[in-house]
């Protein structure tokens, strides 16, 4: 009958081999939970882009029937046979319709107007009477907050029939004309619709329904933080034409090149003058 030596292990692993083991393991989980974390994001923002996309679509409807893109906000003045409703509800129609989930706080709108990666904070963290917008609209384009110049994107404002300095009217939107398709000098490169952010170089607002780069951007309550980890780091923004594409936060809202801010504003000029409050 023999008996194992000294040398000899009976069975077992040492301390060393175990933490290798775990560690190998640690490896691998952070590993495979890194690249879970980085499919679901993608997939996230793969359907917000189909949902710009289908935005797109029902904005061409819209332009293609009425011959005008939709006001920002319901207009009362409207000419005649031209929709009052502003511009998710005048889309609506021709989306599957916009409604509001009123099941939580705040509300979200649902189907094509909800943004899968638009994770508000909790109310009463969030103020309580403001309504979450997951998209915005590019009413303004490049504009301090009622320029007496008027509006530069798809949705006139005080000033821009005319052109003139004037006092500001009660109601800075009840402009009568809509932006007619002939006013958007390059609708391949027109931001329409896309991640409801108002920002600047430093500043993101986040659950409005505007799109819009003004130097009066304000941080509500973190929004700036949740405006880069929505898309990390990006927007999803469709075009006038229709096309999608996901530019970078630095580069919608930081960049002062021509490129860059001449596809905020209809006439495709870069307006620098109006970056300054």
């Amino acid at each position: 009958m023999s008996t194992a030596s000294g040398n000899q292990r009976v069975g077992g692993f040492s301390l060393i081999e175990l933490m290798v083991v775990v560690g190998i393991i640690g490896v691998l989980a952070s590993l495979l939970l890194s690249a879970l974390s980085n499919a679901r994001a993608k997939g996230l923002q793969t359907q917000c882009a189909n949902n710009l996309r289908q935005l797109g679509i029902a904005q061409e409807q819209f332009v293609s029937e009425h011959h005008g893109y939709p006001f920002v906000g319901e207009n009362s003045n409207p000419p005649n046979g031209f929709p009052k409703e502003g511009w998710a509800d005048a889309l609506g129609p021709y989306a599957g319709g916009y409604r509001l989930n009123t099941d939580r706080k705040p509300w979200q709108p649902t189907g094509v107007f909800h943004c899968p990666a638009a994770t508000p904070p909790a109310c009463p963290t969030f103020p309580e009477g403001i309504g979450y917008s997951d998209y915005g609209y590019n009413a303004f384009g490049i504009s301090r907050l009622f320029d007496v110049n008027g509006s530069l994107g798809l949705s006139p404002w005080m000033g821009s029939s005319t052109n003139q300095p004037a006092p500001l009217p009660v109601s800075p939107f009840e402009v009568n004309q809509p932006v007619r398709e002939s006013q958007i000098a390059s609708p391949v490169d027109m931001m329409a619709i896309g991640d409801g952010f108002v920002g600047n170089s430093r500043i993101i607002s986040d659950a409005t329904a505007s799109l819009w780069r003004s130097s009066g951007a304000t941080d509500l309550v973190g929004s700036t933080r949740r405006a880069y980890a929505r898309h990390r780091g990006k927007a999803e923004v469709v075009f006038c034409d229709g096309h999608v594409e996901g530019p970078r936060l630095q580069t919608l809202f930081a960049d002062e090149s021509d490129a860059a801010l001449s596809r905020w504003n209809r006439d495709h000029q870069p307006h620098r003058e109006r970056l300054t409050p």
